[in-house]
This record gives C-alpha cells, structure tokens and sequence, in this order.
C-alpha cells in the first residue's frame, strides 16, 4: 500500500492535483489490509491458515496467505488479480472474525486512533506493525510518552518488550537518538 500510495501521488501531482486529496476528503479513507492480517494473526488467529515461510515465521506474502486459504490467486502481482485476492481476503477476515474486522475497521481514521492514546496516564496499548517482525508476531505492548513535538499526527512511545529501566537514566540527546526505531534492535 505504502507504494501504490507514492505511484497515486506522484500521478496526482504530476497532473496538477492535490497529491494527498484523495486519500481524505469527502470522507475517503484508507486502510492496508497487511496490517490487519498481521493483527488477526496476532489477536484472533482462529478460522483462517496461517503459512510458515522457510524459517517458520507467519508468512502475509499475498499469494500465500490466498493459496494456504483456497482463494483463487492464480496471477500473483498482477495488479486486478492482487485486488481481487485482497477483496477476498478482508471478506475471509469479515466473515472468521467479525468483531476484530469491525473494531479495525472503525479505528482506521487517525481522530479515533489518538482517542485511544492516554499519554498523561501513560495507557498501554497493542501496537501491531511490521516493524516488530514476524518472530515477536508483529506485536508488542507499547506506552505512550509523549505527542511529537514537530509532527502532530505521532507519539513518542515506548517498546514495553524490553527492560526500560535503563531510559530513566539517559540525557536528553541519548533519548532522542534512541526514539529513533531500528528494526530488531532492543534497548541498550
């Protein structure tokens, strides 16, 4: 998604549009459907086949999520055959587990998200990204600190994973280095 969204972009402004338009107004939205099967899997794997890559890790590869669940995706990466084995695989969500699509669904928009963050009380929340890596099942408990100082629409949050105690005694610099995520990296 996060390609097809730079291509839809860089059209859209090339032509002179508004690059960014598209994806809010008149109530649009936009959701990656990756994410919500790496939450399903993570949060309510039931109903639906998981398959192992070589390492025995969940695979959300496409066109083995589609074939590890009898869904016709003979033509992998062609962009109409993606669509429609991604269709079909939001309806396998929608029907297996109903709730956890609705729940998702309804938490795409980023005003309902930033309902969810309880920074003076430090809420903790599940975090589910790719970013974890299949080996933690893309998902971590995670608090949140503070709101970014520069960039209204994030939050400075914590990896609840790991020993933290060692962020109570670092400088201000050290900190700002290490908000800095680097995939598998635990803290130091």
């Amino acid at each position: 998604m996060r390609f097809d969204d730079e291509v839809t972009r860089n059209v859209f402004y090339r032509n002179f549009y508004d690059p960014y338009a598209w994806s809010w107004q008149h109530d649009n939205s936009r959701w990656d459907l990756l994410d919500v099967m790496r939450a399903c899997y993570a949060l309510r794997p039931e109903g639906i086949n998981w398959p192992e890559n070589d390492d025995g890790l969940p695979s959300f590869r496409l066109e083995h999520l589609t074939k590890a669940n009898g869904i016709e995706h003979s033509n992998a990466h062609d962009a109409m055959a993606d669509v429609y084995a991604t269709i079909a695989m939001a309806k396998l969500v929608k029907t297996r587990q109903p709730r956890l699509f609705d729940y998702l669904f309804t938490h795409r928009n980023k005003h309902k998200l930033m309902a969810l963050i309880d920074v003076p009380q430090m809420k903790p929340l599940v975090h589910v990204s790719g970013m974890f890596g299949a080996w933690r099942g893309n998902t971590s408990w995670v608090a949140p600190l503070a709101w970014h100082p520069e960039n209204r629409n994030a939050v400075i949050m914590v990896d609840l994973a790991g020993d933290i105690s060692p962020l109570l005694e670092l400088d201000s610099d050290t900190l700002r280095e290490r908000f800095i995520y680097r995939k598998n990296r635990s803290w130091r």
